[in-house]
């Protein structure tokens, strides 16, 4: 005879993959309205706002605003939401966005949302001049009026220049304490400061003087760099090595053996250290920078390079601090720009980027020698390269 136990306990299990059985179906057949909804929505209201159906793209907007309530998501994402408004002139919305855009910029739109950023995107530059009239007819105040132009400049230009910079400056002059503070900051991009990031690559001549002058003749030399350039200050971090051959034969004693070194023999330079200057004149086309060099460098042979991990063999004419100054000229010969994707979300915009000619020239003087005066000098040079940098020129 089967207990009362045995009896409950048949019941709680059939209960319970009753249940389990139950729960899987309505996950399998559970589909979400509001992706539909959505979806339709973006495409119907890219449609009304091409075809200027201000009054229906409105009526869309405001109920997708009401459909994705206490979703979790939202119906735009935040580059498109102030794009729709100011397409639709639904000024106070996007003020309202602008406003508080810590609480707005970080919402997640529906997921596999139709993709309508680029069509919104093409539409507001299109229709750029006759938002800003119809803005200019608005009953906004000032400050609201100014963002909304300096938003719709940076739109339309797709980059900052001296009036985007201009703008700003004016803007933050006139209203320090403004609401559109975190906005200004955090989305639209900063003022312009002239700045630029490179790599160089080219050649160096060398001319050295005194004792250095009359027992070495030069090759040319290969020479890499980085640069740096903020405003009025350039900063280049170079290395350049090469050749220089003994027109001299000497004989030297390392304090084990005299070794001999004959005419035409090898040496090898290496120097390395920064350019910091001043641009006396930075326009788009040609810079002039004075400069200070700060570096180190060797002058070398390893003609009697031992296995002796203790003994290296090298013999450096000097190895040694070296400290100068010369001139930086640049001419640029090829602008291009190329757009960030990223815009059509965030407000990043056009990628500067250049090809340019510099030539370096200047005189330093080495520190110390290792053979005293037999073989002292300086080195004058000129540098040639070709720069490949982005930003501003």
């Amino acid at each position: 005879m089967v207990s009362k136990k045995s009896i409950l306990l048949l019941i709680a299990l059939f209960c319970f993959f009753f249940s389990k059985a139950q729960i899987e179906n309505e996950i399998k057949s559970f589909n979400d309205s509001t992706d539909i909804i959505v979806n339709n929505g973006r495409k119907m209201i890219v449609q009304s706002i091409i075809s200027n159906e201000n009054s229906k793209s409105i009526e869309i907007y405001n109920y997708l605003q009401n459909t994705v309530k206490g979703k979790g998501y939202a119906a735009f994402y935040y580059g498109e939401d102030l794009n729709i408004n100011l397409l639709l002139s639904n000024w106070k919305e996007w003020i309202n966005k602008a406003k508080l855009y810590n609480k707005y910029s970080n919402s997640y739109c529906h997921p596999n949302a139709y993709p309508i950023s680029r069509i919104i995107f093409d539409e507001l530059i299109k229709k750029n001049d006759s938002i800003v009239n119809l803005l200019e007819n608005s009953s906004l105040n000032n400050e609201d009026k100014q963002i909304i132009r300096i938003y719709l400049y940076y739109i339309k230009i797709g980059m900052t220049d001296d009036l985007y910079s201009k703008m700003l400056v004016e803007f933050n002059k006139e209203y320090p304490n403004t609401s559109y503070a975190d906005f200004l900051k955090f989305y639209l991009p900063g003022k312009n400061t002239k700045t630029s990031f490179g790599f160089s690559i080219g050649a160096r001549a060398l001319f050295f003087t005194e004792n250095l002058n009359k027992k070495f003749n030069a090759e040319p030399g290969f020479l890499m760099s980085i640069n740096l350039n903020i405003y009025r200050v350039f900063s280049s971090l170079y290395l350049n090595g090469g050749s220089l051959y003994l027109t001299t034969p000497f004989s030297t004693y390392n304090g084990k053996d005299t070794l001999n070194f004959n005419k035409n023999e090898r040496f090898s330079s290496f120097q390395g250290g920064v350019y910091l200057g001043y641009f006396l004149l930075r326009n788009n086309k040609f810079h002039i920078a004075p400069f200070i060099n700060l570096s180190g460098g060797y002058l070398e042979s390893t003609k009697f390079n031992s296995n002796n991990k203790d003994d290296d063999g090298d013999i450096k004419i000097y190895s040694s601090f070296i400290y100068g100054s010369g001139i930086h000229t640049e001419i640029k010969i090829w602008e291009f720009k190329s757009r960030n994707q990223s815009l059509y979300y965030q407000n990043y915009g056009l990628i500067d980027s250049h090809i340019s000619l510099k030539i370096d020239s200047g005189f330093d003087l080495i520190a110390s020698s290792n053979y005293n005066n037999n073989y002292k000098g300086n080195i004058g040079y000129i540098n040639v390269g070709l720069v490949w940098a982005w930003g501003n020129f």
